[in-house]
């Protein structure tokens, strides 16, 4: 663009993917399957491992995101089904068998990176 640098953008997304091999060149090559916003397409493993996690290991920003998105969440280490769900412009804790309550992520929880997307 005429030596302006250009903007710097970030993404984050949910996708489901499967290990796939690429033989459609000279090469056999060893990488994904997705599926995006329903299109399907290979991406090689260098560039879907930078871009993804699996939704069971998860870290804070991924799990808030999927959280936004009407997915609930949850850490590994937390007892009693607890889980993160986003609504009415807010964080909750709901607990079964409990009233939910609004919730906000302490340090450890923002810097850890064993979050899930739960049912």
């Amino acid at each position: 663009m005429n030596g302006t640098a250009l903007p710097t953008h970030i993404g984050l997304r949910l996708v489901e993917a499967y290990p796939a091999l690429d033989r459609s060149g000279d090469q056999v090559r060893s990488g994904y399957v997705i599926t995006i916003d329903g299109r399907t397409q290979w991406v090689a493993d260098a560039q879907f491992e930078a871009l993804y996690r699996s939704v069971g290991a998860l870290d804070f920003p991924r799990a808030l995101f999927a959280a936004l998105n009407g997915n609930a969440v949850a850490r590994k280490v937390w007892r009693n089904s607890e889980r993160i769900v986003a609504r009415d412009e807010a964080l909750w804790l709901e607990v079964p068998g409990s009233e939910a309550k609004k919730w906000r992520p302490d340090q450890v929880e923002v810097f850890a990176t064993d979050w899930m997307v739960v049912g």
